[in-house]
């Protein structure tokens, strides 16, 4: 509720103050209980803006706006930062006072209210006759359990309401609803929309046409522009705009557009000022059209309309969904005003609208426009009008068989019955006698009452209370005077149910059974009276129909009859046969009564024309033994009119009619041709076909054919064998019919072309070495050497001038021919031999010739650092250093770094026989893995096995010379002497094999297996000693980095914290693990590595000294611990063996004694 209170005056002051003239609009957002207050200022036009709510969005505000929110919260004595963690009552109180003046202004320039109403229901004191339930958030408002919403960063955007709106009205469609509100509905989703676009800077589209051009909402309707009919008695006033047209015979048409100035004059020129205010547009122009028919004459002609309307002041308070000050336009009425406010919100009353005018009070019931359509209380609003809205007091709800079941608001007096009359009334299906009331009784307790008004008319007049819910219950839905007649009838359904009523009383001329009904049972399924369940009622159809009232049962109520047909109750196969195969529709037929195989040939169209008609098979299902039985028919027999042949069908035959093909083997009526012709493929063979006919189907022989032999390839059937037959197609081809073969199924013919079978080099020579394109070409008849350097685009810089030619074929060995480049460039048409096929011509070049410059990059402490070109091939590290002007004083030449690209390191052939390598080592390495396992497995078994024998251990046979008194003695402890036999088997068992883990060797991957690309150099020695071994010889694209000395060492990997240390002076390397915390639990010291700055690696075990710029590596190890190791097993041996000595001897004491 202080939520609501404080609220209300801070919107009312930043109206008051900020709002006026458009300056600033204030959304303004509150709450308590340890959250937070936030305020965002926009600079909008607060006149066409709905009061709202928002978070405060800090980052998205300018400077300015920022400033005047500080100045804002400085007024609310708050600090500037604009969030307050907590607001106690007291400092609630203390910004209510400080209001008090802005509340006393806005009092005196609004409408006096009566002093009762004021005190009573203010549009600001009132709230402290509101309900603490009554004040809820806006979402609430919108038919929102508040339980249901979740706003996680603490602010309630119109986008979120009206969603969880929809949300809620999916939840509440079968919940009653508050009668009347849902009316400004499309008013709030209007509202809702338009401030979110606000929020987030969207482009706001308001109509300014009339109903015929679009929707007129909130927005609209606050806009002036929007074109309206005035009502007749509308009264011009200060600041309408008149738009006066005339004219007549003698003058000339004249058009003005005048204001009625701030006294209710207009000024019309010649005429000077006429009195305007406080009539009507009518009256106007009568009084107008007066004046001038005597000055101008009464020819004169006069039109008076209005071009705008002025704007009003309008104040809606109490509970509206968007309470505030309202620009509207003159013409607006109290539904206007409310509709452009979003309406009245759930806790408003409908019933009790006041309008507040100077100091009258008006009460508007909405309930006559909704349920009357009585438009009267629509009443045109006036400037500085107040339109409050109070709390509903009187809700009741009714629900049941009533025409409009709603909640409903009651005034004062109203009784039952206008409960009733508002619902619409009592359905035909309500029960008068049976109306249910939720009520209070005597303020004490809530009760139910059951209400008869058919008794007592005075129960309409029943007084109703707050929140009363009335029921008006329903008749039986079901009918119960029935019976259902189901199964094989003509007319199943359900009857109308007679005392006396028989069963055979349910049929009828119209409604008799089904030729195939079963006659010998009939059932009646009979509900049990006071109980759950029904009985069956078995009789005779037959005698039923009969007139045998043994089984022509009397119908009770309820009854259901079932009547079945043959086919439920006895098995009957279905009437129908199948034909399948040739004919010309095969598929199912219907089985009529003495239907034979001819009847069913025909009904399938007959047979196809090659069909095999000395066989068909009848397949007969024999329902008793369930199998299948063959019966063969002889269809031509059929077809000739044997009556014998001519089987009678039963149902569920199947007649299958078989192809000749089906019957007997017939070949593919098919031939091929293969090779040299133009349409190489499988023909169609026909009768008499030669192989001069397939010839010219296939496009004729092509002109590399071979003539003197062709292939005609025929399949033998019988012996499953090709037979091969030679052909001479040049006889052919002359007419020699003894070649022209007749054709047979699955003939192929073969024609060879000249290379096929006389060997001819393909037509090609080939150019390899230093020219632009190296490859292979095609040889032209009488094509040169020098025709084919130019093909491929002329010799490369740097070409050796003796080229070579190979040729194949000559004598024994190759010839290789040797041309003189240069010569045959110059013209020396000698040179300039002719190529053969598959002549291969060798370009080389000059090996000592640079095609493109070679770069190295010098980098680093040098004194002139970049990218350098090699003079020579011969040029070392020590001739580039002295070009880059040699290093300089800060420069550490152990820790150069020097570079060189793969492609000089290692190739590709060295890679591959690597990767070869250690694939080898690697299934090796799974060899051996699995001979560990199994020997590990085999070990441990054999020791499980020992176990399980120790387990079960005999007595120990022992040979001595002592006496048999001895014996004895030493049989009372034979613990002593199996512990003893133990310690001895422990001990010789520490030096066998024991069980260990095993684990699969590590697999290489592309990284160990690719060279690194630095070369480790000692460029101090190189300095001192230039041009011997170590200085290396630079290639293009090599790299030498010379670092700045370094002042520290690190130490990384395996230690407590990994750092970088300074060098102390003669410090081993157990001080810089001190100085890093010290090793960690799993590091592996033994393998512990140093990197040293010119690349190099250094074992610990081989460690001299720490030198600056080195880095301590501690790897880590697996942590585990051996099943059972070594030392265990010795340490084992000797706790047994001290311990069978110590108990021998304490045994002897004791037998001593």
């Amino acid at each position: 509720m202080w939520n609501m209170i404080l609220q209300s005056f801070v919107v009312q002051f930043f109206s008051a103050r900020f709002l006026k003239n458009n300056l600033l609009f204030t959304l303004c957002l509150i709450v308590f209980a340890n959250t937070e207050i936030e305020v965002k200022a926009r600079e909008v036009n607060a006149s066409s803006y709905p009061l709202g709510a928002v978070k405060l969005n800090r980052s998205s505000m300018s400077q300015e706006q920022l400033r005047k929110i500080n100045e804002l919260a400085s007024k609310l004595k708050k600090t500037p930062k604009l969030i307050a963690k907590s607001v106690d009552k007291n400092t609630l109180e203390s910004l209510m006072k400080s209001f008090q003046g802005v509340e006393q202004e806005r009092k005196e320039s609004s409408v006096k209210m009566e002093p009762d109403e004021i005190k009573k229901e203010g549009p600001y004191e009132k709230v402290k006759d509101l309900r603490e339930d009554e004040l809820k958030v806006e979402a609430e408002e919108h038919k929102v359990e508040a339980e249901g919403v979740e706003d996680v960063e603490g602010k309630v955007e119109a986008e979120n309401l009206e969603k969880l709106e929809e949300l809620n009205d999916e939840k509440t469609s079968t919940r009653l609803k508050l009668f009347g509100y849902n009316y400004f509905a499309p008013a709030r989703k209007r509202l809702l929309e338009l401030e979110r676009k606000i929020i987030n800077n969207e482009e706001l589209h308001i109509n300014t046409g009339g109903l015929v051009n679009g929707f007129i909402g909130p927005m609209e309707m606050i806009s002036s522009s929007v074109f309206s009919t005035i009502p007749q008695t509308y009264q011009l006033a200060p600041g309408d705009l008149l738009k006066i047209a005339y004219w007549g015979i003698t003058t000339a048409y004249i058009e003005l557009e005048l204001e009625i100035d701030g006294q209710g004059f207009i000024k019309i020129p010649s005429l000077g000022k006429i009195v305007v205010k406080g009539v009507t547009l009518s009256q106007f122009q009568e009084n107008l059209t007066k004046i001038l028919k005597r000055k101008l004459g009464r020819s004169l002609q006069l039109t008076v309309s209005l071009s705008k309307l002025r704007s009003m002041q309008v104040f809606i308070a109490g509970e509206a969904f968007r309470q505030g000050t309202y620009m509207l336009n003159s013409s607006t009425t109290l539904f206007n005003a409310l509709y452009a406010a979003g309406g009245i919100t759930n806790n408003g009353s409908l019933r009790d609208i006041r309008l507040l005018r100077d100091q009258a009070i008006i009460r508007v019931d909405f309930y006559d426009y909704l349920l009357k359509g009585s438009h009267y209380s629509d009443l045109p609003l006036q400037e500085g009008d107040t339109i409050f809205i109070p709390l509903v007091k009187k809700t009741v709800s009714i629900s049941g068989e009533v025409f409009r079941p709603a909640i409903y608001e009651l005034k004062v007096g109203e009784k039952l019955k206008d409960l009733f009359a508002m619902a619409g009334g009592i359905k035909s299906t309500g029960i008068y006698e049976n109306v249910q009331l939720s009520t209070l009784k005597e303020n004490q307790e809530r009760i139910l009452l059951d209400l008869d008004l058919t008794k007592d008319e005075k129960l309409f007049d029943t007084e109703l209370f707050h929140e009363d819910t009335v029921t008006v219950q329903a008749l039986f839905a079901g009918i119960i005077q029935t019976v259902v007649l189901k199964g094989a009838v003509e007319r199943p359904g359900t009857y109308g149910f007679k005392e006396g009523m028989r069963l055979s009383d349910l049929f009828s001329s119209v409604n008799k059974p089904f030729p195939d009904v079963y006659l010998e049972r009939a059932e009646i399924i009979r509900k049990i009276v006071d109980a759950e369940g029904t009985q069956l009622l078995p009789l005779n159809l037959g005698k039923a129909l009969a007139g045998d009232e043994e089984h022509d049962l009397e119908l009770v109520k309820q009854d259901q009859v079932m009547i079945y047909r043959k086919s439920e109750i006895e098995f009957t196969p279905l009437k129908t046969i199948h034909i399948v195969g040739l004919v010309q529709r095969p598929g199912a037929y219907q089985r009529s009564e003495n239907m034979n195989v001819m009847d069913l040939l025909m009904q399938a169209g007959g047979v196809l024309p090659h069909s095999y008609l000395q066989r068909a098979d009848l397949l007969r299902y024999d329902f008793q033994q369930d199998i299948t039985r063959i019966i063969p028919v002889r269809l031509d027999l059929v077809l000739e009119g044997d009556s014998e042949a001519n089987l009678q069908l039963q149902d569920k035959d199947l007649l299958r009619v078989y192809s000749k093909k089906e019957i007997r083997f017939t070949p593919k009526h098919q031939v091929s041709i293969v090779g040299a012709v133009q349409r190489p493929r499988t023909y169609l063979r026909s009768e008499n076909m030669t192989i001069k006919d397939l010839l010219v189907q296939s496009g004729g022989l092509l002109p590399n054919s071979y003539l003197q032999r062709a292939d005609l390839l025929r399949y033998d059937f019988l012996r499953e064998m090709t037979t091969l037959i030679p052909v001479d197609l040049k006889r052919l081809l002359k007419g020699d019919t003894a070649e022209n073969y007749l054709l047979k199924d699955r003939d192929l013919l073969r024609i060879y072309s000249s290379s096929e079978v006389k060997f001819t080099k393909p037509h090609k020579v080939s150019i390899f070495g230093a020219v632009q394109r190296p490859m292979e070409y095609i040889r032209s008849d009488g094509m040169r050497l020098k025709t084919l350097i130019f093909k491929a685009g002329g010799p490369l810089p740097g070409f050796y001038k003796i080229i070579e030619v190979v040729r194949a074929g000559v004598g024994e060995e190759l010839g290789i021919f040797q041309i003189d480049l240069e010569q045959l460039q110059a013209g020396d048409e000698s040179q300039n031999i002719l190529l053969q096929d598959e002549d291969i011509v060798m370009v080389k070049s000059k090996g000592a010739f640079i095609t493109k410059p070679l770069l190295v990059t010098i980098e680093g402490e040098v004194r002139y650092p970049g990218v350098y070109a090699l003079r020579s091939r011969e040029e070392r590290i020590t001739d580039v250093l002295k070009r880059a002007g040699g290093l300089t004083i800060w420069a550490y030449p152990k820790g150069t770094i020097f570079k060189r690209r793969q492609e000089w390191t290692s190739s590709d052939e060295i890679i591959k026989d690597l990767k070869l390598v250690n694939t080898s080592f690697d299934l090796s390495n799974i060899l051996e893995y699995q001979r560990l396992r199994a020997r590990n497995e085999y070990l441990l078994l054999l020791a499980q096995k020992k176990d399980a024998v120790g387990q079960v251990k005999l007595a120990p046979i022992i040979t001595s010379d002592a006496s048999k008194e001895d014996l004895a003695k030493s049989s009372m402890a034979p613990g002593i002497v199996e512990s003893a036999g133990k310690s001895i088997e422990s001990a010789f068992e520490a030096f066998q094999d024991q069980p260990a883990v095993t684990s699969k060797a590590r697999l290489l991957g592309q990284q160990e297996l690719q060279p690194s690309e630095r070369i480790i150099i000692n460029m101090k020695s190189l300095l001192t000693t230039p041009g011997e071994r170590a200085d290396l010889v630079l290639l293009d694209g090599d790299s030498i980095r010379v670092p700045r000395a370094p002042s520290t060492i690190s130490v990384i990997g395996a230690v407590i914290r990994p750092t970088l240390i300074s060098v102390q002076r003669n410090e081993e390397m157990d001080q810089y693990i001190k100085l890093a915390g010290g090793f960690t639990s799993d590091a592996n010291i033994e393998k512990t590595l140093i990197f040293r700055v010119d690349g190099s690696l250094i074992p610990v075990e081989e460690l001299e000294q720490i030198e600056v710029g080195d880095v301590i590596y501690v790897p880590t190890k697996p942590q585990s611990e051996e099943i059972i190791t070594t030392t265990d097993k010795i340490l084992e041996t000797i706790k047994f063996t001290l311990i069978t000595i110590v108990s021998y001897m304490a045994l002897l004491a004791v037998i001593g004694l």
